[in-house]
This record gives C-alpha cells, structure tokens and sequence, in this order.
C-alpha cells in the first residue's frame, strides 16, 4: 500500500477504508504517531479537518492563505481577548508555520521542567537519542549564509557581538527555506512512512463520528 493524501474530490470513487489504527488530526503529534505506528507494519489512516496545501497551492499572499491554513483564520482568542490563539487548521497542522529553525530543548528548560512540574524521564541524557534519530530523519544540520536575508544577518552578528560566541541556526534539509509559509515536517514525515493514508476536508462530524466508534476486536 502507497502511502497517499486522499482529498475531497477522491472521496466520489471510495466506499469504505479501513485500517488498524485511526488517528484524528494530522499535525506534529498525530503525523508523528502514524509515522513510528507505521514504521511498525500498522496500517494507519489519519483524519484531518482542514484542506491540503503544499507549496504549489500557496500564493504567498498572506491575507490568502490564512484563512486557509489558519483555524479560526488567525482570529483566534483566549475567553479573556488576552491571548491570540494561532494554530494549524490543515494538512500538517502547525508545522505548516513552522520556519524549521529547529533547536533542542535547552538544558536550563528541561531542568526546570524536572524540579519544578516534576517531569521525569526527560532529562538531556534522557532525550539524546530521540533528538538524535529526529536530526537525522528529518536531515537537520546548521544554516548556511543563503538562509539568511538582511534582518536575520544583522541579528545573529549582533548576537554574536554581544555573547562573544558564534551563534548556529539548525534547521531541516535544504528543500526547506523560509519563502512564506512553506515547511515539509509533516510531508517529509509521511513521505518516508510505509502505511499511512491521510484523508483531508473531513468535517467535525465525520470526526464525531469517528469519536464514537468501538475499536474492533
């Protein structure tokens, strides 16, 4: 089985799908749950309520695009108004936004995270191998001079002015560039799954359906 992105118009020729595992949403955590429950040999299909937009299909006109990959269209707020509420509302949820600058979890944070909220298991010796497999999988090495316009320039020369230290930038492979809104963390992802299928456009009812469903045995 290939893996695919079935979107609407696909949906007149196909009756029923089936699969061992269904997952409800196809950001970061969920393409990233289909992607090592397929690696295994289970047979994943990932729902997803927004639309599919890869590059070709982006304008780079911002007003445009976010009301397309934006839940909400960007408008989003607290119940309070004190805090926008940004999130992914499409085919690779946030990570759509995302500017693959993609650092590890400082030392100083994971530390907090342990004396403060009590979370174990997840020290920097603890995480080493996870972040190791993540660099690799996803090709992640330093930036080079390209990825930088006048603005970013500027600011890592100053950074490094005022720590006395170079400053490196990791991000994903050389496909990725910061052009508008163009990242690949999630279709890299399935591109280098083995059975996964996605289905996009799918409402809040077919998903309310899918919450009531019983597992088979």
């Amino acid at each position: 089985m290939q893996n695919t992105i079935f979107e609407y118009g696909d949906y007149e020729n196909m009756h029923t799908a089936t699969a061992q595992v269904c997952i409800i949403g196809s950001g970061c955590g969920g393409a990233t749950l289909g992607k090592k429950l397929s690696d295994a040999g289970i047979d994943v299909l990932i729902v997803e309520q927004g639309g599919y937009y890869p590059s070709h299909k982006m304008d780079q006109n911002e007003l445009n695009m976010a009301g397309k990959l934006f839940g909400d269209r960007g408008l989003g707020a607290s119940h309070d108004g004190g805090n926008m509420l940004v999130y992914g509302n499409n085919v690779g949820g946030a990570s759509v936004h995302y500017w693959a600058d993609s650092y590890r979890t400082p030392t100083e944070k994971l530390e907090l995270w342990a004396n403060k909220y009590g979370i174990s298991n997840h020290s920097e010796n603890d995480l080493q191998a996870a972040f190791s497999d993540i660099e690799k999988n996803l090709h992640i090495h330093e930036a080079t001079d390209e990825y930088f316009n006048p603005i970013n320039s500027l600011l890592k020369k100053t950074t490094e002015q005022l720590t006395g230290k170079d400053i490196e930038y990791p991000r994903l492979e050389s496909t990725v560039r910061s052009q508008g809104i163009v990242c690949r963390v999630v279709y890299m992802m399935l591109n280098r799954a083995k059975r996964l299928r996605i289905f996009q456009a799918c409402s809040s009812k077919v998903v309310d359906y899918l919450l009531m469903l019983k597992p088979l045995n």
